[in-house]
């Protein structure tokens, strides 16, 4: 688990890089939630209900996922002086400050959470993480904010963004 940051102590690290990681705390949480019912499911299959098996089954995929998600590593955000990596599943792509333009904080659909969203000017269909998104008009977004408040990830990256070697953002 990433130790607390302020958004401040981030940006005078520049130029980096920094590697900010998520909270998984809540993905282990709902990891043991599915294992508990795959436990029942069996349970269930034993005592000669067939349809524990279903139980068993869904619930043991549905955890699958999560425990890769909950992977050490798994998820992180490394910030660069020259752009950013974001990966979900040990799997990402590096992205120049240059081909971006300014993050911005959207609120989902549900009220309750929030995304960093931006333009990649070299997004291809399927290229970035967040790809084919077009949350609030915008062609990408970051999966999480790494254990920040949106609002603090969102002026990181853009300072960090102003800052970059042949950057024409505003500092």
């Amino acid at each position: 688990m990433q130790t607390e940051q302020s958004a401040a102590a981030i940006v005078a690290r520049y130029p980096g890089p920094i590697v900010l990681k998520p909270d998984v705390r809540k993905w282990r949480l709902f990891l043991a939630f599915n294992l508990a019912f795959v436990a029942i499911g069996l349970v269930m299959l034993a005592q000669g209900h067939r349809n524990g098996l279903y139980v068993a089954i869904a619930f043991g995929i549905i955890a699958l996922f999560l425990s890769m998600v909950a992977l050490p590593g798994a998820a992180r955000l490394i910030v660069e002086r020259d752009g950013f990596k974001a990966t979900v599943m040990y799997r990402g792509k590096f992205t120049r400050w240059a081909d971006v333009s300014e993050f911005q904080v959207a609120q989902m659909a549900s009220g309750r959470q929030f995304v960093i969203v931006f333009d990649d000017a070299t997004l291809n269909d399927g290229g970035h993480v967040m790809a084919g998104t077009k949350i609030a008009g915008r062609n990408s977004a970051l999966p999480g904010a790494y254990g920040l408040p949106a609002e603090d990830l969102a002026r990181v990256l853009n300072h960090w963004r102003s800052r970059a070697p042949g950057s024409s953002a505003p500092a």
